[in-house]
């Protein structure tokens, strides 16, 4: 993909005519405020470089990409992605069936697509199941300090973990169980380095 800000562009090369375009575009619309400049007014290398350094747009973030699940396609991705609420990040993603503890074993609540996600605006992380085909959230849960799932050798497309710390449903076990085991690995595994960053920075490292 072409890259529309390029500092070192000379003021003759592609990238500054196709700014120019857009200009002259924007003034036949009527449109203002193009990428910081206003429209009536002759765009320079010069003097776009200035207005850019102070424009009002929002800078660039050192937040990693989203990452999806690899049981669905980029379209399927996208989807997911698009459900994320504003400030969030999909470490990585799952197709799972969502368990739960009851007498001695387990039952299914539902079935969707997994995603840890490092809220920014919340400052926690957490665990979110969507329908990617309702377009819905279907279950949320927080990740609370001290939170590490158990693994079983057994069933290793399988991670289990308590509720603590959620008032709401106290005592409640809940599995994951996922479409296969190189996605439940990686899920861990973001899961594990949670935890030993929250160890290593203390009490605030479940935040964000």
């Amino acid at each position: 993909m072409e890259v529309l800000f390029e500092s070192l562009a000379p003021a003759t090369s592609p990238i500054i005519k196709k700014l120019n375009n857009f200009k002259n575009y924007a003034i036949a619309r009527g449109l203002k405020n193009v990428f910081g400049v206003p429209a009536d007014t002759s765009l320079s290398y010069d003097e776009w470089q200035r207005a850019r350094l102070h424009s009002k747009c929002p800078q660039k973030n050192n937040r990693p990409a989203n990452v999806g699940s690899k049981e669905l396609n980029k379209q399927e991705n996208e989807m997911l992605f698009s459900l994320l609420a504003q400030g969030s990040v999909s470490l990585t993603a799952a197709v799972v069936q969502l368990l739960i503890a009851e007498r001695g074993s387990w039952r299914i609540l539902l079935t969707g697509v997994a995603s840890l996600i490092k809220d920014y605006q919340e400052r926690a992380y957490f665990i979110r199941i969507f329908d990617i085909l309702d377009e819905k959230q279907l279950w949320s849960f927080r990740l609370y300090k001290g939170f590490r799932p158990v693994s079983f050798s057994q069933c290793q497309q399988l991670l289990a973990f308590d509720s603590t710390d959620n008032s709401s449903d106290s005592g409640i076990v809940y599995g994951l169980n996922f479409a296969n085991i190189p996605e439940a690995c990686e899920f861990k595994n973001h899961l594990e380095r949670r935890h030993a960053q929250e160890r290593k920075t203390g009490p605030s490292g479940a935040s964000v």
